[in-house]
């Protein structure tokens, strides 16, 4: 099927700009903000979900953590986003959470492996 697709020169000319242009938003564009790791905005409030659920085992958001939560009227703690995102963050949080526990770096849920995962 590929073939029949790269017989036509339009086809095959946009399949490289398609390719070009993700290999320079991803070196240009990956920091603009100036920050050094994905955890910012809504991505803390998604990602939130994983460390709360394997490393500190509370969805009570009794932990120590900068995360959005607000007040529940029963008195409770919770995360002010959805945790849909965070089941798609979860197979490469996974990976961060087994590398970042075969090494030396911290299993925190934001050191180098779970940013290099979740990126």
């Amino acid at each position: 099927m590929v073939e029949k697709l790269l017989k036509y020169p339009f086809l095959k000319l946009t399949f490289v700009a398609i390719i070009t242009f993700c290999a320079f938003s991803y070196s240009k564009f990956e920091d603009f903000r100036g920050n050094d790791h994905p955890f910012i905005s809504d991505v803390m409030n998604y990602h939130s979900y994983l460390p709360a659920v394997f490393i500190h085992d509370d969805l009570s958001f009794e932990f120590p953590n900068q995360y959005w939560t607000t007040e529940a009227p029963n008195g409770a703690k919770i995360a002010k986003g959805t945790m849909g995102m965070a089941m798609m963050y979860c197979p490469f949080f996974l990976m961060g959470h087994a590398w970042a526990n075969a090494s030396d770096y911290p299993a925190d849920g934001y050191s180098f492996p779970y940013y290099f995962m979740v990126r």
